[in-house]
């Protein structure tokens, strides 16, 4: 029985962004950029449908301050700095569906340290990495679309309470 289980195939979707969970930022990053597609027409209206957003990825961290650093520098509000930050790194990613696949064609990373002890990073976004594919379709719209995905995303993080973004 066990090995009967083993041997089923896994549904024919498993390995799809739909297959993968939403929140309420990808849902927000999601229709934004859906209705920058619209908005350019042509083409790219219609191949709103086929684009998807995820977060693959949101793991709490803690970046140690190195003492050279603690030594010299002090908080915004003359405290000295902690030995560690906390912040959570996420991974979002964009992927469109062509030819019955999804194809991931832009990930970015990013670290948000949202809390007060977060020392002078506190309420600071950090987009720490962008990468995209050339396999966007429509060519003519993949510029503004991963640009509408990250002023979405920097939207997004304003509306949490994040004051700054690098």
């Amino acid at each position: 029985d066990a090995l009967a289980r083993r041997r089923r195939a896994p549904p024919p979707d498993w390995w799809s962004a739909r297959a993968l969970p939403d929140t309420h930022m990808t849902r927000f990053l999601e229709a934004r950029v859906r209705r920058r597609m619209r908005e350019l027409g042509g083409d790219a209206a219609g191949f709103a449908p086929s684009v998807s957003v995820r977060l693959v990825s949101c793991v709490p961290q803690k970046l140690r301050v190195p003492p050279v650093l603690r030594k010299h520098f002090v908080g915004r509000d003359g405290r000295a700095l902690p030995e560690s930050l906390r912040y959570e790194s996420r991974s979002v990613v964009l992927f469109q569906r062509t030819d019955g696949q999804d194809l991931m064609v832009f990930s970015m990373y990013v670290h948000e340290f949202p809390t007060p002890e977060a020392g002078p990073s506190s309420k600071r976004v950090y987009v720490a990495y962008l990468d995209s594919v050339e396999y966007f379709r429509p060519r003519t719209a993949r510029t503004e679309v991963y640009h509408e995905l990250l002023v979405a995303y920097l939207d997004w993080a304003r509306v949490r309470g994040f004051e700054a973004a690098h």
